[in-house]
């Protein structure tokens, strides 16, 4: 295989304020013809501006290449003027970046700023540059594409809008693409179909990949070579089965042992003996009624419809499906941020839907929520002591003396210094702002927790530490938690039962393990599939569920799912299929559910 790029002893310097700091020594990586390369590591390691450094774009980003060559076609790019960077940048090298908003623009429809791309780099009358758009979006599987042409970025979902993304990178061809984490913010359904997509792309162009993450796990199912960064420097490289099979560098180890930790799933070694129900919702429904014309009917997008469930004392109950699905809204309707259109809510056996002022400051006290954005959850005009003891300012009478006391306390619980108390949300790391906000959410000794992806923005090793010290804190606090993520090994790690959702409604609920080895409903099943392992003697060929999840404006008629699911008959879509109990923990909504080999053979 020969050599497409290679990077020699690369060094790069960033300015912060007035001072100069390096963030990347030393680093030494080869991409071959074809090849997909993962670079992995925690945020702040230097995979990004390792990438920049490739395209010359560090230099708009207040940093410079200090040292080592960038070998392109025999060719070292570090010493290229910008001018000349342009004929390399979008022709022979493109970028897919994390959040495809930032590469398309939103006054613009998709259709102009492909048009846009294609004319500058290629010498085609507009027609021709609007016929080749509509073939890139039909090579990325976008459906209907040349209505998505006239469409806005905003009317698109976020899976579709990396396909456009993918497609505007590859408008002139390029031998190198550069993607920095594409799939981070994806469900794993459209993650799966997004990883498929770049391996189906590699093989159809000829393409090399540079791929950036920090999940391990989709390193290891699309990656021919994996190097993992630490601080600034590459510390180890390798094909992915050296990678993971014997990782050698303690960083390494480190980054795939807390990923092993995640897939063996622990919520067993503090299993909940208590059936005491804290919290229950019986038929539970939200819809959001939609701006209409005048004498035009009115429609609303259904978030949730009739949903029941309970969670025991000292209880995780998992809530997983993708974006859509209605996971947060339920979760919101759950601890009273917002008011259901019908159904109750029931702590302890008393009916707090709707309830008196006294009756609902009772509820938030003894409810509490752990959101998933660690900064904009904090005011960061306060100190630390004052987001913590702000609780005890609205539900006690305690001195201030009192509040400083506890909140030193509750810090020490949650594994922080009680010097952190002066410190403001920006002078702290993301994964201690988490500590903050559950310090915040435990203060007042609540007995419920709504975690709605509150592990999911961190890195791999923190997230397994914030995970371990919310399963210290429910077994020291008897605590019950609903812990809301689109990451299932997280959630497997951590929940005693799981609930899945589809389209505003509850499809199963079992517990963790007997749902993650035989799931009943086909919906579970195309998750599970879905989901990348690191595991290499359990990876196998990609189930990948095909299209996206249907609008709550309008679901389908029957079950919600019939429109993807591989089992749907003529019942699916005519009948929605009531929850079944198919044993004393376990309960699925549909017409067949999965128990026999042959069913299972079905959905591949």
């Amino acid at each position: 295989m020969s050599v497409l790029l290679e990077i020699k002893n690369l060094s790069v310097s960033v300015e912060r304020g007035k001072e100069i700091l390096p963030a990347v020594r030393d680093v030494n990586l080869g991409i071959g013809s074809g090849e997909i390369v993962c670079l992995v590591g925690e945020s702040g390691s230097g995979k990004t501006v390792t990438s920049l450094a490739v395209l010359r774009l560090i230099d708009y980003e207040g940093g410079r290449i200090t040292g080592g060559e960038i070998i392109f076609h025999e060719q070292d790019i570090a010493s290229l003027a910008q001018k000349e960077m342009n004929g390399i940048r979008g022709r022979k090298i493109a970028m897919v970046t994390q959040d495809p908003m930032t590469a398309l623009n939103p006054v613009f429809t998709i259709g102009n700023q492909f048009v846009e791309v294609i004319r500058q780099h290629k010498s085609v009358s507009r027609m021709e540059a609007w016929e080749e758009a509509i073939r890139l979006l039909e090579k990325v599987h976008i459906p209907e594409p040349a209505s998505r042409m006239k469409q806005y970025p905003f009317e698109l979902s976020g899976g579709m809008l990396q396909r456009v993304a993918i497609a505007l990178a590859l408008a002139c061809q390029p031998e190198l693409l550069i993607v920095d984490e594409p799939t981070t913010a994806l469900d794993v359904t459209i993650q799966a179909q997004i990883l498929n997509l770049l391996l189906e792309l590699r093989e159809q162009e000829s393409m090399s990949i540079l791929f950036i993450t920090h999940d391990l796990a989709v390193a290891a199912e699309i990656a021919d070579k994996v190097a993992v960064m630490h601080e600034g420097t590459i510390v180890e490289q390798g094909t992915v089965r050296e990678i993971f099979a014997f990782p050698g560098h303690w960083y390494t180890k480190t980054l795939v042992q807390s990923k092993r930790g995640l897939l063996m799933g622990s919520a067993s070694v503090y299993d909940c003996q208590d059936d005491e129900i804290i919290l229950e919702a019986e038929g539970l429904s939200k819809f959001y009624p939609l701006k209409s014309k005048p004498f035009q009917q009115k429609r609303y997008v259904q978030a949730v419809d009739q949903v029941s469930l309970s969670i025991r004392k000292g209880e995780t109950l998992g809530l997983v499906g993708e974006s859509g699905s209605g996971k947060s809204t339920l979760g919101k309707l759950l601890v009273s941020l917002q008011k259901s259109d019908s159904g109750r809510i029931l702590y302890r056996g008393k009916d707090v839907t709707g309830g008196t002022k006294r009756t609902q400051k009772e509820l938030r006290k003894n409810t509490q929520v752990v959101f998933q954005d660690t900064f904009s959850a904090l005011n960061p005009r306060w100190k630390v002591e004052d987001i913590i003891g702000e609780p005890l300012r609205v539900h006690t009478k305690l001195s201030k003396d009192g509040i400083r006391e506890r909140v030193e306390e509750v810090l020490r619980l949650v594994d922080l210094d009680p010097a952190f108390r002066t410190r403001y949300p920006h002078e702290i790391s993301g994964g201690q702002r988490q500590r903050i906000n559950i310090a915040r959410a435990i203060i007042l000794h609540p007995e419920f927790l709504l975690l709605d992806e509150a592990v999911s923005a961190l890195d791999l090793a923190v997230q397994s530490k914030v995970i371990d010290l919310l399963k210290k804190l429910q077994q020291d606090m008897g605590l019950s938690y609903v812990f809301i993520a689109h990451g299932l090994d997280v959630v497997r790690d951590i929940s005693h039962r799981i609930g899945v959702m589809y389209l505003g409604r509850i499809v199963e609920i079992a517990p963790a393990e007997e749902l993650f080895t035989k799931p009943a409903h086909p919906y579970t099943k195309a998750l599970f599939e879905a989901n990348p392992t690191i595991d290499l003697d359990r990876r196998r060929k990609r189930h990948v569920l095909h299209g996206e999840i249907p609008s709550p404006v309008s679901p389908p008629s029957g079950c919600h799912f019939h429109t993807r699911c591989p089992l749907a008959t003529e019942k699916c879509r005519s009948k929605a299929p009531v929850m079944d109990v198919l044993s004393e923990e376990r309960t699925v909504a549909c017409h067949y559910p999965l128990e026999e080999k042959e069913r299972v053979e079905l959905l591949r």
